[in-house]
């Protein structure tokens, strides 16, 4: 198995068992309110979502309008907790798992009518699961993403350094801007977003992260410490607290454009 591959396994168990960083409960409210209004307008057949999260959310999907649900999940035993505390529920038959890698989905070309990607864009391969997102979706299908951002005027990417330093997966966050850039590149229209700032405890990120990996503490504090005005500018840090903020962006998947290739060709 991929070393890689293994180690966001090891994490995404963590995350489910202690319902912290990939969908926590502070933000489950605003994720379902923003997914129960584009499941609605778009009426998706087929849902496919990346990862099963936290859970609560996912249960909290299957009420929602006619869909059916796959997930594509790359831990089995976040699967198995899934079905013991949520199998009961009568909407949970619309789920079906797939035990898989984000960056070589296991869905097929044009399978999805909606693929919904909530917190881990950061720290897997961004970039070839984007074009694997892409492969999967219908002509006209939705991408929902939501991910914590960047402040636009942290240009050096401190705050990734810093989360780098409690998270070594860490890949980095994209300023919402770059983010919409990026997905366009990829063949996805922009339809909307949302900006929230949501309050970020210090304290909790370590508690966390020590419990899976080795905290690098004196880096932190001197990160922290020479880059005190970004972090304070940025993300309002006093006290131990950040304001971070997080981005919901609703993207469509782009036709060709078939006259375009043919004169090109």
């Amino acid at each position: 198995m991929n070393e890689r591959l293994h180690e966001v396994q090891r994490f995404l168990e963590h995350c489910f068992n202690e319902q912290k960083y990939i969908e926590p409960p502070e933000r489950a409210d605003s994720n379902i309110a923003r997914l129960t209004d584009v499941i609605n307008t778009y009426k998706p057949e087929i849902i496919v979502k990346a990862g099963v999260g936290g859970g609560g959310l996912l249960a909290q999907m299957s009420k929602i309008g006619k869909s059916r649900i796959i997930v594509v999940e790359p831990s089995l035993p976040v699967i198995r907790r899934f079905i013991e505390i949520y199998g009961s529920d009568a909407y949970a038959k619309n789920i079906n798992f797939v035990a898989g890698d984000f960056n070589d989905f296991p869905v097929d070309y044009y399978a999805a009518d909606m693929i919904v990607v909530i917190d881990n864009i950061s720290f897997i391969e961004s970039s070839s699961a984007i074009d694997e997102f892409r492969r999967a979706l219908q002509f006209d299908g939705i991408l929902y993403l939501s991910t914590p951002v960047l402040s636009e005027d942290d240009e050096e990417g401190v705050f990734d350094d810093y989360i780098r330093t409690f998270f070594p997966l860490h890949n980095e966050f994209y300023m919402d801007s770059e983010l919409k850039t990026v997905m366009e590149l990829n063949e996805f229209s922009f339809v909307k977003a949302n900006t929230e700032i949501f309050r970020q405890h210090t304290v909790e990120l370590s508690d966390f992260f020590d419990k899976i990996y080795k905290n690098r503490i004196t880096q932190r504090d001197d990160l922290v410490e020479l880059y005190h005005e970004t972090f304070f500018s940025c993300y309002g840090l006093n006290e131990g607290v950040f304001n971070l903020p997080y981005y919901s962006g609703v993207f469509m998947r782009e036709k060709p454009d078939y006259a375009y290739e043919k004169n090109r060709l």
